[in-house]
């Protein structure tokens, strides 16, 4: 536990696409609110994945990024990677 004086603690939680990736970062932010229930946390994601709709339902604030994983089936769309990358960061 934290002093209460002091700042709040403040977590990024990136992650998303599938449930087998958002519902581990959900179950850490119900761990830290345990131990920590004035932390600040903020989940990244994107707009197309899971996380967009659960995120705000659970009532936690989700800031959506333009990126996605390497596509097997499609190999040219891996060719927008890098700028995705450097758009997103």
């Amino acid at each position: 536990m934290s002093d209460p004086t002091s700042s709040p603690l403040r977590v990024l939680i990136a992650g998303g696409g599938t449930g087998g990736h958002v519902f581990p970062a959900v179950a850490i932010r119900q761990a830290i609110a345990v131990r920590e229930p004035n932390a600040k946390v903020l989940f990244v994601g994107t707009r197309s994945g899971i996380e967009a709709r659960l995120i705000p339902q659970m009532g936690e604030a989700l800031q959506t990024i333009w990126i996605s994983g390497l596509s097997r089936s499609r190999p040219l769309q891996n060719l927008l990677l890098p700028l995705k990358v450097i758009i997103s960061l």
